[in-house]
């Protein structure tokens, strides 16, 4: 997981007449009956998904969850806070109110937004419709209720300060943050927790790239650290080569790249001893 930033999201990428054909959806449900609005909700379903491709380019093609690319499924545009129900609210019907409101919307690959079972592990995950608070009891359940004092579990993409409660080690695993939440008893480390199992960050297949990946920028920090001692020592030869191999580690950073992420925690754990690192971390 990474930063995104919705404000960012292209104008040009959003379909013409779109803010205005989910006000009138909105409108539409807001009048339905409480017992048909469900039904409501669903049957505007082209409007959220109209918004996809909009969302699918601010992220470069990635999941806005575990950063895959999925080029085999169609993918899907997650409602961060349930349309329909609530999981740990029965009887929550759901935030009705903010299902074409496309703040509320995440670019997602199937096994983080689907509850799905990893046939290596036996282990389920997928968000569905979870969306679990710290205190049950401030949970909004109208469109006048303050969303703000909610105090949600799963991280949020959208907020700058959440990815980084992630840390990925150098067996592809997620794990909550080693320092930010070293706390095991609390919010943060109660957040990692959650959202590696919710938004099943631990999926054996993406696991396994993310271990790829690790080996890869180890490979290419040791072949950067010998031509960075040989320009430290004055080398003139081995200028052009360090530079190049920073730009290489800079590019596993990129927004682009698939589980920067993952690199960036790689390259910051390799940092104290590979001291050229602290100029790639400091480009990024």
């Amino acid at each position: 997981m990474r930063y995104i930033n919705p404000n960012r999201i292209n104008p040009q990428d959003v379909p013409n007449g779109w803010d205005q054909k989910a006000q009138h959806a909105t409108d539409e449900v807001t009048a339905a009956t409480p017992e048909s609005r469900s039904k409501e909700v669903n049957d505007r379903g082209d409007v959220w998904k109209e918004m996809k491709a909009a969302l699918k380019r601010a992220s470069h093609d990635k999941c806005w969850y575990c950063e895959s690319i999925d080029i085999r499924s169609d993918n899907a545009v997650d409602h961060f806070r349930p349309k329909n129900s609530v999981v740990e609210c029965p009887g929550h019907k759901g935030y009705w109110w903010l299902a074409f409101k496309r703040d509320n919307y995440r670019f997602s690959c199937t096994f983080c937004n689907s509850r799905r079972i990893d046939q290596k592990t036996d282990n389920g995950g997928g968000k569905h419709d979870h969306f679990p608070l710290r205190n049950e009891a401030r949970r909004a359940n109208a469109p006048a209720d303050n969303l703000a004092d909610e105090e949600p579990i799963l991280l949020d993409p959208t907020v700058a300060a959440d990815p980084g409660f992630l840390w990925f080690d150098e067996t592809g695993q997620t794990t909550p943050h080693p320092v930010c939440c070293d706390n095991v008893n609390g919010y943060a480390h109660k957040r990692a927790t959650a959202s590696i199992s919710l938004y099943h960050l631990n999926h054996t297949d993406v696991v396994e790239q993310r271990k790829v990946l690790c080996a890869d920028i180890r490979r290419q920090v040791a072949e950067a650290d010998r031509f960075f001692q040989k320009y430290d020592a004055g080398d003139g030869t081995a200028r052009e080569a360090f530079q190049n191999a920073v730009h290489a580690l800079l590019g596993r950073l990129s927004p682009e790249a698939k589980y920067s992420a993952t690199a960036r925690a790689m390259l910051m754990g390799l940092r104290g001893n590979h001291k050229f690192l602290e100029l790639v971390l400091a480009a990024a």
